[in-house]
Order: C-alpha cells, then sequence, then structure tokens
C-alpha cells in the first residue's frame, strides 16, 4: 500500500520562504544559482527539501529535513513545518558561509533543534557529469 504524500506550501509561502534565503544568505549565494524549496506531509512525518544549484547543475547542493509526526512527539504539522524551514535556513547558511562546507551527509541524521528533534540529510554532486556518465554506461549495456 502506498503512503499518502501531499505538499505542505502554498505557492505564495515558497515565494516567500525562498526570498527569505536568497535575502538570508547573502554574498554567498551566487547570482546565477537558482533555490528551490518543497515541503511533503504524509501520515508519519514532514519533510522539506531546499535546492541549490548553478545555472549548468554542475553544482547541485539539496538538503532535506524531516520530523515525525508520532503523537508522542507532541508537535503539530504547523509546528513541524515551521521548525524544520527554520533549522534548513540554519544548516544551509552554516554551509554557505563556511565555502559550501562540509558537504551534506546522504544518511539520515537526527539534530536538536529548538528542544525538538529534527533529521538532516542532503547531497552534492555534479549532475550533469552525473547524466553523462549514466549515458555512457547505458551504451556500454548494450555491447557483449
Amino acid at each position: 500500500m502506498t503512503e499518502a504524500v501531499e505538499d505542505i506550501f502554498a505557492p505564495e509561502e515558497l515565494r516567500a520562504i525562498e526570498k527569505t534565503f536568497r535575502g538570508g544568505f547573502g554574498a554567498a549565494f551566487a547570482a546565477n544559482e537558482s533555490l528551490a524549496v518543497s515541503g511533503t506531509l504524509s501520515d508519519e512525518r514532514i519533510e522539506v527539501r531546499v535546492e541549490l544549484a548553478d545555472a549548468t547543475r554542475d553544482e547541485v547542493a539539496f538538503f532535506v529535513a524531516g520530523m515525525e509526526l508520532a503523537p508522542e512527539a507532541r508537535v503539530s504539522v504547523i509546528e513541524a513545518r515551521a521548525l524544520t524551514v527554520e533549522f534548513l535556513f540554519t544548516i544551509v547558511s552554516e554551509y554557505l558561509t563556511e565555502g559550501r562546507w562540509p558537504p551534506p551527509h546522504l544518511d539520515w541524521r537526527e539534530y536538536t533543534f529548538e528542544g525538538k528533534p529534527v533529521f538532516l540529510r542532503g547531497r552534492a554532486y555534479n549532475e550533469r557529469l552525473e547524466k553523462m556518465a549514466d549515458a555512457l554506461l547505458g551504451e556500454g549495456e548494450g555491447e557483449s
């Protein structure tokens, strides 16, 4: 059975979040860099994703923050949504001001933010090169 997932931000909310992030990152945010924010809600958790990418997608970094919505967590959807956005703002800001180092970790790790458990994972990669490598590998599969 597939878990139902729904978007948690209206388009105008996404624009406001993106504007806040761009303003907060200042000079560390490159002029040709895109920023995308999205968020989903399922029965058990909320996840918010931030992606930074240059125009050629040679440098792509994404961060995903999540919170469990179990009754014992005592966190409402509204509170979890706000906390994950604030947490990601802090994480991405540190990443940019530290010269984009260290890169985001692939595995989920638990952090405490404002007294609540928040999970984080992400990735930094060259999307264009990965697509080229996939194409080359795909061509090689047909040869024997």
